[in-house]
């Protein structure tokens, strides 16, 4: 998971409570699109075909192509897109935070395995009848690089 964080808003030291208290709306609608956005782009991340190696689907027979290390993972059965969602924004002092990710709170369709989302993120073993070796296949890290201009250009406009 990744946490969007609007960070601590400057110059705050003058600023009147009553004013700050009417700013805290509309840094949280801003949270909420940027968590909309950054969800729906994930899902788009997660679609779409792949280049990596055609194999037959053990339990169906259908034919799958797999996506390729280093690349997203090809959908086979759309649980871990589904499962993206984001949590509701949350104040800490001045710090507004977020996360948007796999099983979190809103708009999640799908269940899965947070360690699951995370091997496929970064790489590692997997709990098969025998351990298999999956290499990284990111796609959390590229679409947090993608998101980051559209999310500062949201909150900057919005604030």
């Amino acid at each position: 998971m990744i946490g969007i964080n609007a960070g601590e808003w400057e110059g705050l030291e003058g600023m009147g409570e009553e004013m700050l208290i009417a700013m805290k709306p509309a840094a949280e609608k801003a949270m909420w699109e940027g968590g909309a956005r950054f969800q729906s782009e994930l899902k788009t991340q997660l679609s779409g075909a792949r280049s990596g190696k055609p194999y037959k689907v053990s339990k169906t027979g259908a034919p799958h192509i797999a996506s390729a290390p280093g690349d997203s993972p090809a959908v086979l059965t759309g649980n871990l897109r589904n499962s993206m969602g984001f949590s509701r924004p949350k104040w800490k002092a001045l710090t507004l935070e977020m996360e948007v990710g796999s099983g979190l709170g809103v708009g999640v369709g799908g269940k899965i395995n947070p360690a699951y989302a995370m091997r496929l993120e970064w790489g590692g073993v997997s709990s098969h009848p025998w351990p298999v070796y999956i290499a990284p296949r990111p796609y959390m890290a590229p679409t947090a690089q993608r998101m980051e201009p559209l999310l500062q250009s949201l909150f900057e406009a919005r604030l």
